[in-house]
């Protein structure tokens, strides 16, 4: 006979831990599902375009890239593809690294 060293209370905690496991893995995956939405977009809608392409929250928004309720992950995702060099910042819009524009008229 297995003599069980667990108590309810430990039981009932370590299954909320990987619950809790669960889901920041479901939601680090959706980031990501995200990332990769807007990175690819941008690739595209930039392609042989001369020029700049920008990119703002309402272009992703209106043009399908993410849908109403990830404009959270959206933010943290377009921070995350600058972060690592993907994108650069420039008079309030992002763009692809080196195409942002040189000058910025006033």
């Amino acid at each position: 006979m297995r003599v069980d060293k667990m108590g309810f209370l430990e039981k009932v905690e370590c299954i909320a831990s990987a619950f809790q496991q669960m889901k920041s893995y479901q939601e680090d995956k959706k980031r990501a599902t995200v990332t990769n939405r807007i990175l690819r977009y941008a690739e595209e809608a930039q392609g042989k375009t001369p020029g700049a392409v920008p990119l703002t929250m309402r272009d992703l928004a209106e043009f399908g890239i993410i849908n109403p309720k990830e404009t959270d992950m959206a933010a943290v995702a377009l921070g995350e593809l600058f972060e690592k060099g993907f994108l650069e910042y420039s008079d309030g819009y992002y763009y692809l690294k080196g195409r942002a524009p040189r000058f910025v008229c006033s």
